[in-house]
């Protein structure tokens, strides 16, 4: 009983002076709603890494979890490549005629505000079939 004390005053004090700095999880997500696989490359850097996007899938192309807050990502700003571009596989002569580095055509969603400033967000960009020409 001597040592209940002690242990719960010590765990009431470590509680009260832990952070409470806000959290955020986002991903940025291109739901592909076309007929077809769309790949997802750099422009500026063809030997790096490229991303399948199958048709009437959604991919998490970037993603954040830690300190920071929904609102940091409200803009659909905060992308992982800066050159980014989409490439309809298989066919030279159909192209994406969207600018997916424009973060206007993006579209923002607060998924879960758990308050204090915390929350789960998304930027998600579709794709359909009138889009590709």
């Amino acid at each position: 009983m001597h040592l209940i004390k002690p242990i719960l005053f010590t765990v009431l004090c470590c509680s009260l002076i832990t952070s409470c700095d806000p959290s955020v999880d986002y991903d940025q997500i291109i739901e592909n709603r076309s007929d077809f696989d769309l790949w997802l490359k750099n422009e500026q850097d063809p030997a790096s890494d490229s991303m399948l996007i199958p048709s009437m899938e959604e991919t998490i192309i970037a993603g954040w979890h830690g300190l920071g807050s929904p609102s940091q990502y409200q803009l659909c700003d905060n992308y992982s490549w800066i050159d980014l571009i989409l490439d309809v596989k298989d066919h030279d002569t159909l192209h994406v005629q969207m600018d997916v580095t424009d973060p206007t055509i993006w579209t923002y969603t607060l998924l879960d505000d758990k308050g204090h400033g915390s929350g789960v967000c998304e930027c998600r960009l579709i794709i359909s079939n009138a889009d590709i020409r």
